[in-house]
């Protein structure tokens, strides 16, 4: 495809930008509790607000999936984004700050599934495969490297609204350039006459073994990312110089690299790993004093599972890449939304363990939607690993 090296640069960058943002929220979450006075009630209402926003993003992205032009939709998301995000560092009320959170929250999930899905639109097969992981292997470098950074910046004395012009000046670089870039694939999906084209697409691609797996994937990672630390915390005698989430992330990262070049077929791994990081984990879990080696292995384990199933989803209908991703995002989303609550459920009434229990099980539900059984493939759309 003409300019697909130079589309595909401006991917990698549009998702460095896009972990910048959801790593601003932990980034800055403690300055701005301190200028607004917020209590403990309200701490978590830009993030609420945020999710909340990406939700609705989602849910019109999966219903409008055919009438969307990906790439004219990606830069508008990126243009709505950068916009946010320089109104937060003018937003001095609080209810208008959190407002914007919720718009920014709504371009943020538009650029989650379009992403992926013009990434998707851009490669096939194995190739698909390491792109996808490599897409997501920036997000997870720059959600590592974003906090260092602007951290350090404060501690010079950068005021911390001012660290929201960073992504803007990104966004506005990026909107630029994606207008002198032209995809030279059909930018829209299949055509199709309703709205509820989506939903039929996925009933026909039989998606929903993988929309299952990316709900039980949202579930565990998103009680890990919460809960690991605490439990590290609770379970072990001395406060770890290195946290175990650390740990986890350095295994997710070497995991999206190396991953798709194992002379591995791609439905195998999914079929195993979940199954396998589910076992490292909860033997972490069972003896403490392991977490991090045992984590560590298991960020490794399922690393590339997202961005594999992903893949594995657009196969069945490589036309519709937008349905497939959205479809899969929306499950995910759900997924985090109920993580939380049901293991600070479960610490409540028996014990943590009992709670990270959940993330254990959950890794192999997520394999287990993917074995052959839980859903079929489409004719012609084996993929070739």
């Amino acid at each position: 495809m003409k300019n697909r090296r130079l589309l595909t640069a401006f991917l990698l960058l549009g998702m460095v930008f896009l972990s910048t943002l959801f790593a601003l929220q932990g980034i800055l979450l403690s300055s701005i509790i301190d200028a607004f006075g917020l209590t403990s009630s309200d701490q978590g209402l830009p993030n609420s607000a945020a999710f909340l926003g990406g939700i609705a993003a989602l849910f019109i992205a999966f219903v409008l999936s055919h009438r969307i032009p990906k790439w004219t939709a990606l830069l508008l998301s990126l243009a709505l984004c950068g916009a946010a995000v320089f109104c937060l560092k003018l937003a001095s009320g609080l209810m208008a700050f959190i407002a914007v959170w919720g718009v920014l929250g709504f371009g943020m999930g538009m650029m989650d599934t379009l992403l992926s899905a013009c990434m998707a639109q851009l490669y096939e097969g194995k190739l698909r495969i390491c792109m996808m992981c490599f897409l997501h292997t920036a997000y997870g470098i720059t959600s590592a490297a974003a906090p260092v950074l602007f951290e350090a910046l404060m501690k010079r004395g950068l005021a911390w609204r001012d660290v929201y012009l960073f992504p803007a000046v990104l966004a506005c670089a990026l909107v630029i350039a994606g207008l002198l870039l032209r995809p030279g694939r059909a930018d829209r999906e299949a055509d199709a006459p309703r709205a509820s084209a989506s939903l039929k697409a996925v009933k026909q691609a039989k998606l929903w073994n993988y929309m299952a797996a990316a709900f039980f994937h949202g579930v565990f990672l998103s009680g890990l990312n919460t809960w690991i630390n605490r439990f590290s915390e609770v379970y072990t005698a001395a406060r770890l110089a290195v946290p175990p989430m650390s740990f986890m992330f350095i295994g997710i990262m070497c995991s999206r690299i190396v991953i798709p070049f194992l002379p591995l077929k791609t439905e195998t791994y999914v079929r195993a790993a979940g199954f396998a990081a589910g076992a490292a984990t909860l033997a972490g879990i069972l003896f403490p004093e392991w977490l991090s080696p045992c984590i560590l292995v298991s960020g490794f384990l399922f690393g590339a599972l997202l961005p594999c199933v992903l893949s594995l989803a657009c196969e069945r209908i490589p036309s519709q890449t937008l349905t497939c991703t959205t479809a899969l995002m929306l499950s995910l989303y759900v997924g985090q939304s109920v993580s939380s609550p049901i293991i600070g459920a479960l610490e409540a009434a028996v014990s943590l363990k009992a709670g990270m229990g959940v993330c254990c099980l959950s890794m192999a539900l997520t394999s287990l939607f993917c074995l052959p059984g839980s859903g079929e493939k489409a004719p012609g759309t084996a993929l070739k690993a």
